[in-house]
């Protein structure tokens, strides 16, 4: 990670934006009134309607609004790049964030590099919720970025049930945690929403502090490389992708016996489920959580978080093919913006974790392949992307490019 860090100060320094960024129109206060379908691998799939506005008022300011029901309800408020201020080529930005997740099942899997499918328990979420702040600045043209932020979550859990619906705790308690993220992002690159050329390099470090004594404390570095590269100019682009994450503990969370304990009046209870959950509870308080795999944005042929460790790698290739590729205003009943195109790309996937960092993360690593449609939008991207794997396939509908 030091060594990665030193290369991305030196190219930096020496090589500063080899790529100019192309000269694009700005369409002010455009909005989308849109029906929402979400597909989330490990979570389920909702329905709704969203409301986004982006560059209000003859500013960077976007804001986004949407609301779901389905497997889950999700509530989304978003306000971003609102200036605060600005002196030449110097920008700073607040963006902020509020998101509420009710009444879903969230997947998880045992940790390891050895996980299987079938070794899976389910948390059965009455209410999540998350609220944030972030700082940027800005220079060239969105080119160089420096960013800090935290987040205030609250979890109230229903419960925690194993892959045959037994509940295998008791006396499951709120939880709240802050997350501190930092970071800095070079986008080398001819745009900044929809790349064809150039290279992103993205460092960024996540602090978490529970105020639970029963959960971990710690921190996770992320580093992330990606490079565009034109086959046919504008129309047939390899996207090519590097991801590493580790995880450190500093505080270890205490577990409490008397949470996994059969009630002496339910004669149907099995201990042995129970030592079993708590068993891996005390193993699991002492070991870090790097970037989980799979999900939405890296091994998409998987659930959410289906692989998680100390340890995380990740490579991934796509070919984007723009089939159209225009700029195409549009005013109609609930929409006003631009259409700039319709991609599609076929991805392969490779990625693996582990408790340690040698050359085991890189051994027999899990694989992801398929093909996607993304319509692009001059401010943002909805995708839908199908994928396999040895262990089945998935089908994610996300709004953004997963690298």
């Amino acid at each position: 990670m030091k060594l990665i860090l030193l290369f991305f100060i030196l190219i930096t320094q020496l090589f500063p934006f080899s790529f100019h960024r192309d000269k694009t129109k700005t369409t002010y206060n455009s909005y989308y009134i849109y029906p929402l379908v979400l597909s989330m691998p490990g979570l389920g799939k909702a329905g709704g309607a969203g409301v986004l506005a982006n560059n209000l008022f003859k500013t960077d300011t976007d804001i986004m609004l949407l609301h779901m029901q389905g497997d889950f309800d999700l509530n989304i408020l978003t306000f971003l790049d609102l200036l605060l201020y600005q002196k030449k080529d110097h920008k700073f930005y607040l963006s902020g964030a509020y998101l509420q997740f009710k009444d879903g099942t969230v997947e998880a899997y045992t940790r390891g590099r050895d996980s299987k499918k079938e070794d899976r328990y389910y948390f059965d979420t009455k209410e999540f919720e998350a609220k944030g702040v972030e700082l940027s600045y800005i220079r060239f043209d969105k080119q160089l970025e420096l960013y800090a932020g935290f987040t205030k979550t609250f979890i109230n859990p229903n419960a925690i049930r194993d892959k045959d619906g037994n509940q295998v705790a008791n006396n499951i308690g709120n939880t709240r945690s802050t997350i501190y993220r930092y970071g800095i992002y070079l986008d080398d690159t001819n745009s900044r929403l929809d790349p064809k050329v150039g290279y992103r390099v993205q460092l960024e470090t996540l602090g978490i502090k529970h105020d639970e004594k029963k959960l971990s404390d710690g921190f996770q570095r992320d580093i992330s490389i990606t490079g565009f590269f034109p086959i046919v100019k504008d129309t047939h682009i390899f996207v090519a992708n590097y991801f590493f994450s580790e995880a450190t503990i500093t505080k270890v969370g205490e577990v409490d016996p008397t949470q996994y304990q059969c009630d002496p009046l339910d004669t149907s209870c099995d201990q042995s489920i129970y030592d079993k959950v708590r068993e891996d509870r005390e193993h699991e308080v002492k070991k870090g959580n790097a970037t989980s795999l799979g999900g939405t944005q890296r091994l998409r042929a998987y659930p959410q978080g289906r692989f998680y460790d100390t340890y995380s790698a990740f490579f991934g290739f796509e070919h984007r093919w723009y089939i159209k590729n225009y700029w195409k205003p549009f005013d109609k009943y609930l929409w006003k913006g631009v259409n700039t195109g319709i991609q599609i790309a076929f991805f392969q996937e490779f990625g693996q974790v582990n408790d340690k960092n040698n050359h085991k993360l890189y051994e027999d690593m899990k694989s992801s392949t398929g093909v996607g449609i993304r319509v692009l939008f001059n401010t943002m991207t909805a995708r839908l992307d199908i994928a396999t794997s040895d262990e089945g396939e998935q089908v994610v509908f996300f709004y953004g490019y997963s690298f």
